[in-house]
């Protein structure tokens, strides 16, 4: 009788390994999994040569980590918060000495004059252009950004085109990288968020700048547009305060989808004029 449980014991064990390594199998079979062996060879390639540092534009952390791994005769600063202390990018400071090491899909590749590309994924940039310190893309990291836009309430996630606006108000600052003295302009490219199923639904705004009621914004239709508003004069360094109250905001989950999130309008870019 011992025996015999004994023996089923065995061959449920036997049957629960061979099912494990069966699914591990078609795991590794079917799934494309990072290697990062060429990443490794072109690390070690560029410890060797003679650089007075090297600027990181990796993934906070296994990014940043491989790097640091691999480039260890050679000082490290990096741009995003990781094992290092974070630092502003400057594209003046990026040079054949200095060079910023990033990925192929960053927003920083578009902005690279020389380049060379170690491997399919890794790039080392040379010289870069300069930012733009009057316009803001919401798709990119802030670093990719010249203009100095800080957001405060009502934001939600970063996404591949821009970001949703989330909740009754959404809030921000911008700080001037210029003088402005008679007043400027700031326009916000947005897509609004409208239910087609509805008739003549529309997202209403009311639009409060620098502390004061500024203007209502009426906006009936899903395509691009431009939300433009009048600043009074500002100083080098001077702060534009943004308030954007969402008076019916909807869920995503109206127009399709499950997506909970109260939103009102896609924000897209922002240019100062």
């Amino acid at each position: 009788m011992r025996q015999k449980i004994m023996f089923k014991r065995t061959f449920f064990y036997l049957i629960f390994i061979l099912v494990i390594v069966a699914g591990i199998h078609n795991l590794v079979e079917k799934q494309v999994f990072y290697t990062p062996t060429e990443d490794v060879i072109a690390l070690q390639s560029l410890d060797q040569k003679k650089f007075d540092s090297i600027t990181l534009g990796l993934e906070p952390f296994r990014g940043v980590m491989l790097a640091a791994n691999f480039l260890g005769n050679v000082k490290l600063r990096s741009i995003e918060d990781s094992y290092f202390p974070k630092i502003e990018l400057n594209p003046e400071q990026i040079s054949s000495k200095n060079p910023l090491l990033t990925t192929e899909d960053s927003c920083l590749r578009g902005m690279a004059i020389d380049f060379e590309k170690l491997t399919s994924k890794l790039v080392l940039i040379t010289k870069m252009r300069e930012l733009d310190k009057n316009s803001f893309v919401f798709n990119r990291r802030p670093y990719c950004n010249g203009m100095r836009l800080v957001p405060i309430l009502g934001f939600s996630g970063t996404e591949a085109w821009g970001t949703w606006s989330n909740g009754e108000k959404t809030e921000f600052s911008i700080k001037t990288s210029e003088a402005y003295p008679s007043g400027g302009k700031l326009i916000i490219a947005v897509r609004p968020a409208i239910n087609p199923n509805i008739a003549h639904d529309q997202r209403i705004i009311f639009v409060e700048v620098d502390g004061k009621p500024y203007k209502k914004i009426s906006l009936t239709s899903s395509e691009q547009t431009n939300i433009e508003i009048e600043f009074d004069k500002k100083n080098l360094g001077a702060l534009i305060s943004v308030v954007l109250n969402h008076t019916n905001p909807i869920k995503l989950s109206d127009i399709s989808g499950n997506d909970s999130r109260i939103v009102s309008v896609a924000f897209l870019s922002a240019k100062l004029m």
